[in-house]
């Protein structure tokens, strides 16, 4: 057959019907059929329709077209602009962007305690989904680098997370090496003793009977937690007002800010926990 010679609407539709069995027995997905079948109508020459039944066996008794019988080889068509049929080529892996990612954020996670781990196990599969969706055909240039941007895209991606993930993991390190300094004061008019204080802190404590004003300062690293001063049974020891319950003042300096005071006759109480 002259590769050269033009086919009719008849071998066309002849042409549909055999691709058609090809796709009942299984050898064409139903895109590559869509495909396929759009290429033969867009098919101009029996060299056109070679090309897409070029890797597909024959079928017994459904030839494209009986040999027709000699014939001398037609002139050349006359110059002019024709359209070209698409070339069928198969598409490159679309999860290739995913892929990238996914490796980033799985070598990231050595660096962010394995916080980006879960978002690589993510991109992984949906990579994996990509991939088996790939069987398919597109038109030559449909598809040239869309899969270069998607990796480009990817690592991009990857990289945020990653950002993100190193500097939440540099701001726990931080707070959780701060040094603080807590500062306790118990205080109230003069002459006034407290029958009973108790400080506690992480980094130290007292529990006595002190005479006001009391003052304690404490230095230690990590979260301020738990931190209560309260003073009961203050008095006055001296002059007219012996006996008498003495208003007292709790107060939680943390970081040269006050985190709670309170001021009641003869008892007081302040706490604080980050």
């Amino acid at each position: 057959m002259n590769p050269q010679m033009r086919v009719a609407d008849m071998e066309r539709d002849r042409a549909c019907a055999i691709l058609r069995e090809h796709f009942a027995v299984g050898r064409l997905s139903k895109d590559e059929l869509t495909l396929r079948v759009a290429a033969v109508e867009y098919a101009i020459t029996w060299g056109d329709l070679d090309e897409i039944f070029a890797d597909l066996p024959r079928i017994p008794g459904m030839e494209i077209s009986p040999t027709p019988p000699p014939v001398p080889s037609p002139a050349p068509p006359p110059p002019g602009v024709y359209l070209a049929p698409p070339i069928l080529v198969a598409a490159n892996d679309p999860g290739s962007g995913q892929r990238a990612a996914a490796w980033a954020c799985f070598i990231l996670g050595f660096f962010t305690g394995g916080l980006t781990w879960i978002p690589a196990i993510i991109l992984a599969i949906v990579a994996a989904g990509s991939r088996r969706r790939s069987v398919q055909l597109y038109p030559a240039g449909a598809f040239p680098t869309a899969p270069r941007a998607r990796s480009h895209t990817g690592v991009v991606v990857a990289s945020v997370i990653g950002t993100v993930a190193l500097v939440g993991v540099g701001v726990t390190v931080i707070h959780q090496n701060a040094q603080h300094t807590v500062e306790v004061e118990i205080s109230s008019a003069g002459g006034a003793v407290a029958g009973q204080t108790d400080v506690t802190t992480p980094g130290g404590g007292s529990s006595a009977a002190v005479k006001l004003p009391h003052e304690a300062t404490y230095t230690f690293s990590g979260s301020v937690s738990d931190v209560t001063v309260s003073a009961s049974e203050a008095h006055y020891v001296s002059g007219k007002k012996k006996g008498k319950k003495a208003p007292v003042t709790c107060t939680i300096i943390v970081d040269r800010n006050i985190v709670d005071q309170s001021t009641s006759d003869g008892n007081c109480f302040a706490s604080y926990s980050e």
